[in-house]
């Protein structure tokens, strides 16, 4: 649970990432509150170009970036210039949740090929993980050992004659 410090508040400056709609994975910044239930949410070019408009607060994930100095109704020109000021996309592009968001941007992009390919870099690591578990887990002995064959048929008869001369003893 977040502290009161850490809470993220629907309020005037707070950046804001859509979630649905045409905008989806685009950035704005909350101009006014409009009510309960919705918001003006501008981005400027910066940010990635949204128009003007009253969203849904439902549409939106609230960041916890906030632009310093942005006043109610501000307009588009002096938002983008404190958008600019405050540096919001470079802050954006270092935090865990843009670079998940680029990463699933990235995969959705690959083709067939760039599948295939992932897939089988997965399948490798995975792999070399498991080796390296059971080598720790095992002091060092190798993952499996194959048991070793005998090299002719004869050497395989004699080795199980034994086996069944112990056996008729044990009755």
């Amino acid at each position: 649970m977040r502290t009161p410090a850490e809470r993220r508040y629907v309020q005037v400056g707070r950046v804001v990432l859509f979630v649905r709609g045409p905008e989806k994975n685009k950035l704005g910044v909350i101009v006014d509150i409009a009510d309960q239930n919705r918001v003006l949410v501008e981005g400027p070019k910066p940010l990635g170009p949204v128009q003007r408009q009253l969203v849904n607060i439902k549409y939106l994930e609230l960041t916890s970036l906030v632009v310093k100095g942005v006043q109610q109704n501000i307009h588009s020109k002096p938002l983008t210039a404190l958008v600019e000021k405050s540096d919001v996309l470079a802050a954006w592009e270092k935090t865990a949740w843009a670079k998940k968001l680029a990463v699933r941007q990235a995969k959705r992009l690959l083709d067939d090929k760039g599948r295939w390919q992932l897939m089988r870099a997965k399948q490798q690591r995975s792999r070399l993980i498991k080796v390296a578990y059971f080598k720790a887990k095992r002091g060092d002995a190798p993952a499996k050992d194959k048991k070793e064959k005998p090299a002719k048929k004869e050497e395989a008869k004699t080795a199980a004659k034994p086996k069944a001369a112990a056996k008729g003893k044990a009755k």
